[in-house]
């Protein structure tokens, strides 16, 4: 099987097939935010894995390789240069993503996630994906 691959640090991280899309009708900095963005999970060896979001058609290794210059996330640099693959978000790790507090102000309305569509729903603090 093929896998494209991005760079991050001096290796190559293969990235998996498919997209996990979300969305939104607008994010914490105003209604530049709106539309879809996809949601990636970086695993890596040396801790937990990574959730973050790009445009679709960015390279997803291109918003991991972002954290070494954001000093709000610098302490995940490690495991990024650790990263042995980034695959596609499931869709617990896009609740807990958008359920997360520094997400209050991203306002998600609709989910692809393995082919499925979803909408969002917002319960107090968190939010599920529910099938359409």
């Amino acid at each position: 099987m093929y896998y494209r691959t991005t760079k991050i640090g001096h290796r190559d991280v293969r990235v998996d097939q498919g997209a996990t899309t979300v969305c939104f009708s607008r994010g914490r900095q105003g209604e530049s935010e709106a539309g879809p963005w996809e949601l990636w999970t970086l695993e890596s060896e040396t801790g937990s894995p990574i959730p973050a979001r790009c445009r679709p058609g960015d390279d997803p290794g291109g918003r991991f390789r972002a954290i070494a210059e954001r000093p709000v996330e610098r302490k995940f640099w490690a495991r990024v240069l650790g990263a042995t693959k980034i695959r596609p978000a499931t869709k617990v790790e896009v609740e807990e993503w958008l359920s997360d507090p520094a997400h209050t102000d991203d306002i998600a309305d609709i989910a692809y996630v393995g082919g499925q569509a979803m909408r969002a729903v917002r319960r107090n603090a968190s939010v599920t994906l529910e099938p359409i």
